[in-house]
């Protein structure tokens, strides 16, 4: 009874922690505001939650959406979708670059200029939308090159075609793409880049009481002023997958991965170490299929984990090692190290000596105690009874029988005549005959 209500029990957890994990807060009453907050990267766990805001905002017929955003950027393709969702939603879209201090770069000018309302906070900034390409391969001078020119001019023509949509500062969002030009909050209003700057939320709403928008199926007039607002947090699943394309939550797993690969080379078969660098591998690769990531900074990572490994295997008396801490730390840095078209996106340093730090401290243990057992007598296998002390159970000439580890051994004595009954050491083993003589027992030491 007991095994059954505790069964029970568990599973009533699971199916809400599932609940939990897959579904959000619930939105309000028609009328209401919708609040979203985002601060972080542009990634796919961003715009599943952004999408869902305004997805739940249309069921509950809101008076618009407002999305709180801080942001350094991120890719183009969940840029694009994130505005293909503001483009076609039934309900005003306010995105809001807040708090003080933030800001919306690269993607998040896009998105803010996509929005029916655009707002800033004071001491916010806004630009710096140059494309940041990754991973281009094998490619000449000139390929890249117009590679390069073909995705700007994309983008270009791209926040033009909003701005002109929103009535916006289309000149001022090609120098944005093509020159990385930025703006404060104060600027972008001057500018027409944004509508309006706001202190908080409240303020924000009745500054735009009134303002008629354009959304699908026609104009709408916002009767925001004293409306109620509802908060729409992001799941844990969003919560998790967003963390997950934080750059230094990146750099960690995946020298996590790499810790415990070393793990595993020096210590195989513990499968621990093999497990661990599984888990990390996979989840690394989700982030970096969401971040902008450096050839040469993965490559010089790659190459000190060679260098540790091959430490242990080929002793270099520590230069090695040396040229691993070398190579991890540059990787390290150059790893999210893209050009200042992407401020943010990029490890911070403390976590960079830190983890390096780390790195290497764990590596040195791993070979300190691989050398240590190397240099330590065998403790098991024939070879291991080297050392031992058995007893006579047969008079040994050249050959009698003796006692030791618990088995009776064929042995020869190497120093003459051993009585029965007599105490042996054994000094060599041959196939499965031991070497053995006479034990003496070591001097009493007195006071």
């Amino acid at each position: 009874m007991r095994t059954r209500w505790a069964a029970s029990a568990l599973t009533c957890v699971v199916v809400a922690a599932s609940a939990l994990w897959c579904t959000g807060s619930r939105a309000g009453a028609a009328g209401d505001v919708l609040v979203l907050t985002y601060r972080g990267t542009i990634n796919p766990a961003s715009a599943d939650y952004l999408l869902r805001g305004i997805r739940l905002a249309e069921e509950a017929k809101a008076e618009c959406v407002v999305i709180r955003l801080d942001t350094p950027g991120g890719l183009v393709t969940t840029t694009r979708r994130i505005i293909e969702g503001i483009m076609q939603s039934q309900v005003p879209v306010v995105a809001y670059v807040w708090p003080s201090g933030g800001h919306a770069a690269s993607a998040g000018t896009f998105i803010v200029m996509a929005a029916h309302v655009a707002a800033m906070a004071p001491a916010t900034n806004i630009g710096a939308a140059h494309p940041v390409f990754m991973g281009q391969g094998e490619q000449s001078e000139e390929q890249a090159k117009t590679a390069t020119d073909k995705a700007r001019n994309d983008l270009i023509a791209y926040i033009k075609a909003i701005a002109k949509k929103r009535k916006r500062n289309a000149e001022w969002g090609e120098l944005a793409v093509r020159e990385s030009a930025a703006a404060s909050a104060e600027d972008a209003v001057e500018k027409n880049v944004v509508d309006l700057l706001a202190d908080d939320v409240e303020e924000l709403l009745a500054a735009i009481d009134g303002r008629r928008v354009e959304i699908v199926g026609g104009e709408k007039v916002l009767r925001t002023k004293g409306a109620a607002t509802r908060d729409i947090p992001m799941t844990a699943r969003e919560r998790f997958f967003s963390i997950l394309a934080d750059p230094n939550v990146a750099y960690i797993l995946m020298m996590l991965a790499f810790m415990g690969l070393i793990l595993e080379i020096h210590a195989p078969g513990l499968s621990g170490g093999g497990i661990l660098s599984a888990i990390c591998i996979i989840l690394a690769l989700y982030a970096l299929s969401v971040l902008p990531w450096n050839y040469a900074g993965l490559a010089l990572i790659l190459l000190s984990v060679g260098f540790f490994a091959a430490e242990i295997k080929v002793p270099s008396h520590g230069l090695l090692t040396i040229g691993g801490v070398i190579s991890l730390a540059l990787g390290s840095f150059l790893l999210f190290d893209r050009p200042a078209e992407a401020p943010g996106v990029r490890v911070a340093t403390p976590v960079i000596i830190a983890t390096v730090g780390s790195v290497t401290s764990f590596f040195v243990f791993c070979v300190y105690y691989v050398v240590r057992g190397h240099r330590r007598k065998v403790v098991t296998g024939q070879e291991a009874i080297v050392g031992m002390i058995g007893v006579a159970r047969s008079e040994i000439r050249q050959q009698g029988r003796v006692f030791a580890d618990s088995t009776l051994w064929t042995a020869e004595s190497i120093e003459g005549l051993i009585p029965a009954g007599a105490k042996v050491e054994v000094v060599a083993i041959d196939g499965l005959r031991l070497k053995v003589k006479p034990y003496t027992e070591p001097d009493a030491v007195s006071d």
